[in-house]
């Protein structure tokens, strides 16, 4: 399963401290689509799942990037989110932050 970090307006909230239930149920489809998109992904070599971040200024929802174990997994994630893109129509840039575990 993919873990979720959302953003309203630079902070980081819980989704059930979203009070706006409009926004609220933007958040839920954007995780939804992604996380059918992503499945239960994690790296074959540290076992670990990738963190996206989902921001809104209130009105729309938007991915604005995710964290993954090292390159490798980065890659395929990265895939994916491009693929949602183009078939679900779905505008949003991905940024990556990557946590290389593999450096001595």
């Amino acid at each position: 399963m993919t873990n979720f970090v959302y953003k309203l307006n630079g902070n980081v909230v819980k989704p059930n401290e979203l009070t706006d239930a409009v926004l609220r149920g933007k958040f839920d489809q954007m995780r939804s689509k992604i996380s059918d998109a992503l499945g239960s992904r994690r790296c074959p070599v540290h076992d670990l799942e990738p963190i996206l971040f989902l921001e809104s200024d209130g009105s729309n929802v938007r991915v604005t990037g995710f964290t993954s174990c090292c390159k490798q997994s980065g890659a395929d994630v990265h895939k994916r989110l491009e693929d949602l893109k183009e078939l679900a129509g779905m505008e949003f840039t991905v940024t990556v932050k990557t946590m290389n575990f593999d450096q001595k």
